[in-house]
């Protein structure tokens, strides 16, 4: 019945994460050591304090991310074998089996690296398991209690979809009440753990940008007689744009492409200068996108110098998210507005 009872839980918690067309699903798995603090068991009057070995810590979690802020749920195991009991050498072990709803909040969501904070509650079932003291049995049972945890990690983005965690977790429970051999057993449950971690975010692939306007192609010459004037030929194409990936100011096989269009146009004659002006899309500050957005139009004027432009030529601004091609709300990550501008003059 009480696994029954978990499940229900478990569920109710899932049922209540909210499903938003633009949230990021992410799953994460951790592993590392469990610090049981020591707990004193009281039964009849009398208490007896039991000290733990350094165990194991096993977790799991499927959350949403909406940029700083996220919500998971999270399945977890620890196990400590017991060391001592009432200063006497003892045998045994405590498990605790949690399910969790936690809160956390990324403090740099637009960074590679990511400070976490966070904070859950949920149920644990604490169990302590073939207990003995000087080869007698001692206390046998498990118990469900509300369970709650503090959160502190760091992690790092090795990939745009997968990122490495140093996680510390604080899980507490209420204290759990044992009856054994006609005898009801107070117990406490305090654990630290340190773990290490890995986590896969589910990012949709980045739309590719849109190709870039065709060169206009002379009209043909009429045939005499009599005989016509000729068309005058076209300007040639003077305005190039170049998108970058979420967070990058790396030059693409499709940027380049374009790069070298217009370091043909430009060796062609005719240009005296050439304006580059890098944009970023709308999430993340103003500050760190004017910073991106000075990086990538660096990027294409390298580009254009390593091409034979003339450095002194080029120069460049960035406009960071002030001036995006496609008006969005602040946040949104719209590939479109990940550019530089490209003007010859």
């Amino acid at each position: 019945m009480r696994i029954v009872k978990s499940l229900v839980v478990a569920g109710a918690l899932v049922a209540a994460v909210p499903t938003l067309a633009h949230a990021q699903w992410y799953v994460s798995g951790e592993a590392g050591g469990s610090f049981l603090e020591s707990t004193k068991l009281k039964s009849n009057g009398t208490s007896s304090k039991t000290d733990f070995d350094t165990g194991y810590a096993v977790l799991g979690a499927v959350g949403y991310s909406y940029g700083a802020p996220k919500v998971e749920v999270e399945f977890g195991y620890r196990s400590n074998d017991i060391s001592k009991i009432a200063g006497q050498s003892a045998s045994g072990s405590v498990g605790a089996f949690t399910t969790m709803m936690n809160g956390v909040y990324d403090f740099m969501p637009d960074s590679v690296w990511h400070p976490m904070l966070g904070a859950g509650i949920g149920v644990a079932n604490v169990d302590y398991s073939d207990t003995k003291q000087a080869g007698m049995n001692f206390v046998r049972g498990d118990d469900w209690q509300f369970a709650y945890q503090g959160i502190a990690a760091l992690g790092y983005d090795l990939t745009r979809d997968w990122q490495i965690k140093l996680d510390y977790r604080y899980l507490g429970t209420l204290d759990p009440s044992i009856k054994y051999q006609g005898n009801t057993y107070k117990s406490e449950y305090h654990d630290h753990s340190i773990l290490l971690g890995v986590t896969f975010k589910f990012n949709p692939p980045p739309p590719a940008p849109p190709a870039p306007a065709p060169v206009p192609v002379a009209a043909p010459m009429p045939m005499p007689p009599p005989p016509a004037p000729v068309a005058p030929a076209p300007q040639p194409l003077k305005n190039f744009i170049v998108f970058f990936d979420f967070d990058k100011a790396s030059i693409t096989a499709q940027a380049q492409a374009i790069i070298e269009q217009a370091a043909a146009t430009t060796k062609k004659g005719g240009i005296a200068h050439i304006q580059l002006t890098g944009h970023t899309d709308l999430s993340g500050t103003a500050a760190y996108n004017m910073k991106l957005s000075v990086t990538r139009a660096q990027a294409v004027k390298a580009a254009l110098v390593k091409l034979g432009v003339p450095e002194k030529e080029i120069d460049l601004v960035g406009k960071g998210k002030s001036e995006p091609l496609v008006p969005t709300k602040d946040g949104v990550r719209e590939p479109q507005n990940r550019r530089v501008e490209i003007m010859l003059q």
